[in-house]
């Protein structure tokens, strides 16, 4: 994707990059659309490079941290809220039910390959998270032959673990 992208005109720039990236656009007027990925950009234009904020005419998230960051952020001091248009991919249904099976099949394939010799019946299994790839990860589980605990302190998705006879831990 990295040379894609670079093959397109884009900038791809490693994290370590990005403030010298950021201090060489002070002054200019192009605009910028950020497409986030974990939460760090937004801050960091708020944070650091508020003087660029205008420049921004939006940014795209994509990940549940990412939004955590944001609303954080929004209730920080000396913030004010946000500077640019958020647009939550993260929070998407569409994204929520395409995505989170890769995402549990992902999680699943590198417990196996890290416990290649791991037997699953029989063994007491907890899951922290009953989020969208939390509820795919216990149900692969269960469907396994695992002993499956839950804990997420969210009320709608320890109401789901229950209705699925998965035991909710407090």
């Amino acid at each position: 994707i990295k040379n894609w992208l670079a093959s397109k005109g884009f900038a791809v720039l490693a994290v370590d990059e990005i403030k010298e990236f950021l201090s060489a656009l002070v002054g200019t007027s192009e605009q910028l659309l950020v497409v986030e990925d974990g939460g760090y950009i937004v801050p960091l234009f708020h944070r650091e490079f508020p003087q660029l904020a205008g420049i921004v005419v939006g940014a795209v998230e994509q990940t549940t941290r990412g939004i955590m960051n944001a609303e954080q952020l929004i209730r920080e001091p000396g913030i004010g809220g946000l500077k640019f248009p958020l647009l939550s991919v993260a929070t998407a249904k569409v994204k929520g039910e395409f995505e989170s099976p890769y995402i549990a099949k992902a999680v699943i394939r590198n417990l196996q390959t890290l416990l290649p010799t791991l037997a699953l019946g029989g063994k007491k299994v907890a899951v922290l998270g009953c989020g969208t790839v939390g509820k795919e990860v216990s149900m692969w589980f269960r469907s396994n032959g695992s002993e499956v605990e839950v804990y997420d302190p969210t009320p709608l998705n320890q109401l789901w673990a229950q209705q699925q006879g998965f035991r909710v831990a407090a």
